[in-house]
C-alpha cells in the first residue's frame, strides 16, 4: 500500500501555469512563436516580448501516451501553416512506440486528432519531418515506413517492397506491400535514415543505405551510391551525411561539395537536430550517441563561429547559458523573427534574437508546489553530470535527501539533517545534487530510482532515471 501511495503521488501532474516541470523536451517554432514539448505529455506555446518570454500556456495530453516513458525519445513536432500538430504514441507489446494521433494545436485551442483510426503494428513514430506548403513527409528512426499529411491533416502511409519500390499502404492493419500509388517509386530502398524537402524546388530527398535520392517533377534519381546517415533541406540548400564525408549543395540542381572550415567537430559525433534560416543551417551536434557537443553553425556550405572565435562548435564555456555538462536536445528557428531557440534536457531553453551572438536562459518556471509537497528532479533523465533535486520549504529546517532503487532499497544517501532555508531550492544550487552515484562509490545501474526530501514531518519523493553508462563513479 505505502509502494502505490507513492506511485500514485509521483503521477500527479504538474502545475499547468509558466514552463513545464521539466525540459527534456524538444522545441519547434512557427513564424513568432515556439512550442515546447516535454516528457510528461505537456506541451508549451511561448511567445517572446520585449526582452523576455511572455505568453506561457501549456496542455496536458487529454489522455495517457507513451510520450512519457523514460526509453521513448520526445518525437519532433511539426509546425503547419496555422496550427502545430505534436505526435502521440502507445507502446506495443515489445514497449515500441506507434504513432496513435497527434495534439493539434490552434491559437489558444488543442485537440487530439486520428486517436484511434490508425489500425495494426506497422506504425513507427515520426522522428523527421519534411515539410514544404500544404504537404508533409515523415519518417521513423531506421524505418521502411514513410507518412505523408496533406493539407486536412489526413494521414497517408507509404512503404517499401523489393520489387515495385515505392507504394501506398491502402490499408495499415495488413499493411498490404502489393498495391502501387502511381507516381513515385524507388528501387532497392531499406531502411530510411534521413527525409527533406526544399521549400524552393520541393524536391523530395531521401536517405538510407542504398544512396541519397531526389524525386521531383523534373524526375527521380541517385545521387549518391554511399550509405546514408541523414539529409537536412533548408530554402535552396541541402546538407548530406554520407558515410565518407558532410556535404553541401545548392538544391537548384548543384553539385554536393565537402563542407569547409573547421568541420573537426563532425569527428565521432552525429547531427542530432538541424534549423535553418536562409542558406544558414544550425545544428546541435551529438557526442558518442549520449551528450550533446554544442551549436554548430554553416554557412553556404563553410563553417562559421557564431562568437567570432575559435572553436567553431559553441557550447557552454563559449556562450551557451547552460552548465558543460548539459545535454541538448533539439533547435529551431522563428521564421518571421530569426530569433533561434535550444531546448536542453533539464536546464531550459536560450534563445538567441541576434544570430547566435548572445543568448538569453529561460528557466523553469512551473511554481514548486510549498510546504514540501512535491519535489521536482531536473533533468529526469541522468545521462551525464548531475541532477538538481528542486523542493520547496515554507520554513528553514533540516532536510534529509536518499535515493531508492525500483525495489525501494536505499542506494545513496545526498543530505541528512542537513540545514536548509525556506524558499524554493530549484535554481540549480551546488547542493542537492545526485550525479548517479551509490552510498558506495559505484554507479548506479541504469533504471528508474526515487527520491525522498524529508524535513521534520514532511515528506515528498520524485523520480529519476539514471542512464550512464559504466562501472566507474568519480564521488
Amino acid at each position: 500500500m505505502k509502494i502505490l501511495s507513492i506511485l500514485t503521488a509521483l503521477s500527479a501532474a504538474c502545475a499547468a501555469q509558466g514552463l513545464p516541470g521539466n525540459f527534456e523536451a524538444v522545441v519547434v517554432t512557427d513564424s513568432a512563436q515556439a512550442f515546447v514539448v516535454n516528457y510528461q505529455s505537456q506541451t508549451t506555446r511561448i511567445r517572446f516580448g520585449g526582452d523576455s518570454a511572455s505568453g506561457y500556456a501549456t496542455w496536458d495530453a487529454p489522455l495517457p501516451v507513451a510520450n512519457q516513458a523514460a526509453d521513448i525519445p520526445v518525437w519532433q513536432p511539426l509546425p503547419r501553416p496555422g496550427r502545430t500538430l505534436v505526435p502521440l504514441a502507445i507502446l506495443d507489446a515489445n514497449r515500441k512506440g506507434l504513432l496513435n494521433g497527434f495534439l493539434r494545436i490552434a491559437r489558444d485551442s488543442m485537440r487530439q486528432i486520428g486517436s484511434g483510426s490508425l489500425q495494426g503494428s506497422l506504425r513507427p513514430m515520426p522522428t523527421q519531418w519534411a515539410a514544404g506548403g500544404d504537404t508533409s513527409w515523415g519518417i521513423g528512426d531506421s524505418s521502411r515506413i514513410i507518412w505523408r499529411l496533406d493539407e486536412k491533416d489526413s494521414l497517408s502511409a507509404y512503404g517499401f517492397s523489393g520489387t515495385a519500390g515505392l507504394v501506398r499502404l491502402l490499408d495499415c492493419g495488413g499493411c498490404d506491400l502489393s498495391k502501387s500509388q502511381p507516381g513515385f517509386k524507388l528501387d532497392t530502398f531499406a531502411l530510411l535514415r534521413g527525409i527533406a524537402r526544399d521549400s524552393a524546388t520541393r524536391t523530395l530527398w531521401l536517405a538510407g543505405p542504398s544512396g541519397l535520392w531526389s524525386s521531383s517533377a523534373a524526375g527521380r534519381s541517385r545521387r549518391d551510391s554511399s550509405a546514408s546517415l541523414g539529409v537536412w533541406a533548408g530554402n535552396r540548400a541541402i546538407l548530406y551525411r554520407s558515410g565518407r564525408s558532410l556535404l553541401w549543395a545548392d538544391s537548384a540542381g548543384g553539385n554536393f561539395r565537402a563542407v569547409s572550415g573547421d568541420t573537426s567537430s563532425f569527428a565521432g559525433n552525429s547531427i542530432a537536430s538541424v534549423a535553418w534560416l536562409g542558406d544558414t543551417a544550425w545544428i546541435v551536434m551529438s557526442r558518442n550517441g549520449l551528450g550533446l557537443s554544442g551549436l554548430l553553425r554553416i554557412v553556404r556550405g563553410q563553417v562559421i563561429s557564431s562568437t567570432g572565435k575559435s572553436p567553431a562548435l559553441v557550447d557552454a564555456e563559449d556562450g551557451l547559458p547552460f552548465t558543460n555538462d548539459v545535454n541538448l536536445a533539439s533547435v529551431s528557428i522563428e521564421s518571421a523573427t530569426g530569433r533561434i531557440w535550444i531546448a536542453s534536457r533539464g536546464e531550459g531553453l536560450a534563445v538567441s534574437s541576434n544570430n547566435g551572438r548572445s543568448w538569453r536562459l529561460i528557466r523553469h518556471q512551473a511554481a514548486l508546489k510549498k510546504n514540501l509537497l512535491e519535489v521536482r528532479v531536473s533533468p529526469t533523465r541522468l545521462e551525464s553530470g548531475s541532477s538538481l533535486v528542486g523542493y520547496s520549504l515554507d520554513q528553514a529546517g533540516n532536510v534529509d535527501i536518499d535515493i531508492f532503487n525500483g525495489a525501494m532499497e536505499p542506494v545513496r544517501n545526498l543530505t541528512r539533517s542537513a540545514p536548509r532555508p525556506a524558499g524554493l531550492r530549484s535554481e540549480d544550487p551546488l547542493q542537492d545534487r545526485w550525479n548517479g552515484c551509490t552510498d558506495k562509490g559505484k554507479l548506479a545501474a541504469i533504471g528508474l530510482y526515487y527520491v525522498r526530501v524529508r524535513s521534520g514531518n514532511q515528506t515528498a519523493w520524485g523520480k529519476v532515471f539514471q542512464l550512464k553508462g559504466g562501472s566507474s563513479c568519480a564521488q
